[in-house]
């Protein structure tokens, strides 16, 4: 587990995703898996995390500790 450190310390917190979605799909990490993840915000368990995916990539069964909910902002995922 990252040891980054992005606590929900504001009132309000808001986030230009579309830039971030852009920025993500330019790293190296994106080009080689056709993905790239970054955490927005952490307190405790919760995690506030963007993912970026190429069209047509898929991720095998994943764990997780914590609850969680995905929002599909652009096009559309099998689940």
């Amino acid at each position: 587990m990252s040891s980054l450190n992005r606590p929900l310390t504001a009132p309000f917190m808001t986030f230009d995703l579309a830039a971030h979605l852009a920025e993500m799909r330019t790293e190296d990490g994106y080009s080689r898996s056709g993905r790239s993840g970054r955490t927005l915000a952490k307190s405790g368990r919760f995690r506030a995390t963007l993912v970026a995916m190429a069209q047509g990539n898929v991720i095998g069964t994943h764990q997780a500790d914590s609850p969680m909910t995905l929002q599909v902002l652009s096009g559309h995922i099998r689940f």
